[in-house]
């Protein structure tokens, strides 16, 4: 294989004006000693084409050139093959695992796909998980390379995958397998890539849920069930929320009575909880509005009404809960007394459960707003001895957590400069703003966000599409 001269390392205003740059991070200083902004430093990771040494020889030459060469590429790779195909299907994996990939030491799932590179090596065999990967590392890197073929690669192997896990739903035994839920959750993942679901919900998102039905305990007890859940807590619940499809978000009934559940499980119970009061309430305001309301359905209401007050306390405990070196990460490096070891995943992960407690939040509020509107008030429902602060209080749990949102996009995204222009963060990753694309989204729509914190998500929802090279996720 070969390769053109060493790239640049300079920032893209050296670049364009061909001048050495210092590499200077987060903004070389010839830029800003000249008053100029400094746009940022290109991805480490450049696709580079494949070119061979020597001219095309004939298809006979050829065929006999692969059978008696070593593959170019030695690793343990499923189904290894030899030439420039081979070459071009590992660049899209570790092109994918670069951008993707994003591991944390102290975390129940050690971080956003962290299984991968093992579940690949070990299950990569499986056509069904094989062709799902596949299609989405080809797409990761067509979005960025934008070379045709990775996009025919990409397509290939998607409708390969859907035609193998369709024959693997055929039969309960495999249906329940790692390998399958992966790949209905790497296919929900092309979906989202491709941007071909719009403001939809994404079509392979109903599917997911109904894996997670089938699988129930096995959900505890297999080698990667744990770090699939928590991807499909992210992929598939908050997902299912954000676009208020919430019977997609429920669990099986093994999940939420799991006896001393972690972080990351009960942050799927306590989200897979006010999934279902939301669709509740929404079953009851639908009734409120065909007629005048009864004694029987002020008993619903009060009961529903104490559900949220028990969810609420629910949220409040999973937040204590949260490991004291992962709230830490949202303090000011210059004000900790001890540095907290920052990474690209925890406080993105976080964010994905707080857009859902937001939305949940904001259910409550419009619900008592209706009920204010039909003349029924709180003191008429609630039972006397519980309180109803939480419930006058829904304003500033709401703005806190757009708060610890918009830091997150902050820390691992980008910023927004004095020019009012999005500054990318250094270390930034594909998947800082695949993951947090439903966050931003979240606070723009959110009447309880600030101007300056629907311009930063806003700036961030545009950077996140063209990084991605589909266009802004809005």
């Amino acid at each position: 294989m070969v390769f053109p001269g060493k790239r640049s390392t300079g920032c893209f205003v050296c670049r364009r004006r061909k001048v050495k740059c210092d590499g200077a991070k987060p903004h070389c200083q010839h830029c800003t000693s000249r008053g100029v902004e400094c746009t940022g430093y290109p991805d480490a990771f450049q696709f580079r084409p494949y070119k061979s040494e020597n001219p095309s020889p004939p298809q006979s030459a050829l065929i006999t050139q692969q059978r008696d060469q070593p593959p170019v590429v030695r690793c343990r790779s499923p189904r290894l093959r030899s030439g420039p195909a081979l070459s071009l299907e590992w660049q899209s994996v570790c092109y994918f695992v670069h951008q993707h990939v994003l591991k944390v030491h102290r975390s129940p799932c050690r971080g956003r796909l962290a299984f991968f590179p093992e579940l690949y090596r070990e299950k990569g065999d499986d056509p069904c998980l094989r062709h799902a990967i596949l299609s989405v590392t080809y797409l990761a890197l067509y979005n960025t390379a934008r070379v045709d073929v990775l996009h025919l690669q990409a397509r290939k192997h998607y409708g390969s995958a859907i035609h193998h896990l369709v024959e693997a739903l055929k039969s309960t035994e495999t249906a329940v397998q790692d390998e399958v839920f992966a790949a209905s959750l790497f296919l929900s993942m092309f979906t989202d890539l491709s941007n071909e679901d719009g403001d939809s919900l994404n079509p392979h998102i109903p599917g997911a849920y109904g894996l997670m039905q089938v699988r129930d305990r096995l959900q505890l007890s297999t080698k990667y069930g744990r770090e699939l859940f928590g991807w499909a807590v992210t992929q598939v619940q908050t997902q299912a929320i954000a676009h208020h499809e919430f019977r997609y978000a429920a669990l099986p009934q093994s999940i939420r009575m799991m006896y001393q559940p972690d972080i990351i499980y009960r942050a799927g119970i306590v989200t897979g909880m006010i999934s279902d009061l939301c669709r509740s309430m929404g079953e009851i305001r639908n009734i409120l509005n065909h007629g005048p309301i009864n004694q029987n359905g002020k008993d619903s209401v009060s009961r529903l009404l104490e559900q949220a007050h028990y969810f609420i306390d629910e949220i409040d405990t999973w937040h204590e809960a949260i490991p004291g070196h992962w709230k830490r990460q949202y303090q000011p490096t210059e004000t900790e007394a001890i540095p907290a070891q920052r990474d690209q995943w925890t406080t993105c992960y976080l964010a994905t459960i707080y857009s859902a407690q937001i939305i949940f939040y904001m259910q409550i509020s419009e619900f008592c707003q209706h009920l204010n509107t039909l003349g029924i008030s709180l003191g008429q429902l609630y039972i006397d001895d519980d309180p109803i602060e939480p419930f006058l209080d829904l304003g500033t749990r709401i703005s806190n957590l757009i708060e610890m949102i918009c830091s997150t996009v902050a820390s691992t995204l980008g910023t927004i400069t004095a020019y009012r222009k999005f500054q990318p963060s250094p270390d930034t990753k594909l998947a800082n703003g695949y993951i947090l694309r439903g966050p931003m989204r979240v606070v723009v729509s959110c009447r309880f966000s600030t101007p300056e914190q629907v311009f930063l998500c806003q700036q961030g929802l545009h950077f996140a599409g063209r990084s991605m090279s589909i266009g802004q996720i809005a």
